[in-house]
């Protein structure tokens, strides 16, 4: 049996074939690394899915709907960590690295042992959304109903697990980059890691966004 892979990424799609193929293009350096690419086609009606193909791991159909699609690569992941990644936004350089800095084995360790008594497992972040989550059992009803992209993300996600009657552990928190005054503080994760985060990148397609 094959090794699963360090990580694997999630992209959810609809109609996303003006981009799809410059945003795969550039997650080949970490393709071939072994990272795992998912695309998750919630039923484009251009053509996604033939310009996805070629260039990820694998293209999943799905019912429309991005918890939906979410659920549908998460189910057909391998890898030991799980990123999902919007069609239009970029990762930085060095991303990979930053993602094993922020979940630590340490970290999962903890998220795994909460996991003997609790239903499910979440690591907040300062902007009301979430870092990692995790269930005993797997369940399309823990992402409906979330306002994804707000503040709200982890206020609704606990709402969702209260109304199924799961209880949730959140044994740690940390933060992301969403906002430029979150910026300065990405530099000085770069600086301990040795990478250049804000390093400037090729634009050049529509709301191009750094996601970590």
């Amino acid at each position: 049996m094959s090794t699963p892979p360090r990580l694997s990424i999630v992209l959810p799609t609809l109609n996303e074939a003006a981009i799809i193929e410059a945003t795969l293009t550039r997650l080949q350096a970490m393709k071939a690394g072994g990272v795992e690419l998912l695309v998750v086609d919630g039923g484009s009606r251009d053509e996604t899915p033939a310009r996805a193909r070629p260039l990820a791991t694998r293209v999943i159909a799905s019912a429309p709907g991005r918890a939906r699609q979410m659920n549908a690569g998460a189910a057909e992941a391998r890898g030991r960590t799980l990123l999902f990644l919007h069609a239009d936004t970029d990762l930085p350089p060095g991303a990979e690295a930053a993602i094993a800095a922020a979940l630590t084995p340490a970290l999962l360790r903890r998220c795994t042992a909460a996991l003997t008594e609790a239903d499910g497992v979440c690591v907040p972040v300062e902007d009301g959304g979430y870092a990692l989550v995790g269930a005993r059992r797997a369940d399309p009803g823990l992402f409906q109903g979330v306002d994804w992209g707000t503040d709200r993300v982890m206020a609704q996600t606990r709402e969702r697990a209260m109304a199924m009657g799961w209880r949730l552990a959140c044994p740690a928190r940390l933060w992301d980059v969403d906002r430029p005054e979150d910026l300065p503080r990405l530099a000085r994760l770069g600086e301990a890691l040795g990478v250049d985060f804000l390093a400037p990148r090729h634009r050049g397609r529509r709301d191009s966004r750094p996601a970590l």
